[in-house]
């Protein structure tokens, strides 16, 4: 496989744009991982929250 600044110097058009395609779709692959990666922390800060509310409710801690 060629390195995209060989690709770039063979001047294939073709093969300049599957690598671009192939770079767009990586980084909305990251974004989306990132994206779940946050909703999985904040449902985990949501879920510690409620239970110290929960124990604090219990034993009266205000």
């Amino acid at each position: 496989m060629k390195t995209y600044k060989e690709i770039l110097n063979s001047k294939s058009t073709q093969q300049i744009r599957l690598i671009t395609i192939h770079n767009i779709l990586n980084d909305i692959d990251m974004n989306l991982l990132i994206e779940k990666a946050k909703q999985i922390f904040i449902k985990q800060n949501i879920q510690r929250v409620n239970f110290k509310y929960c124990v604090n409710l219990h034993y009266g801690v205000e």
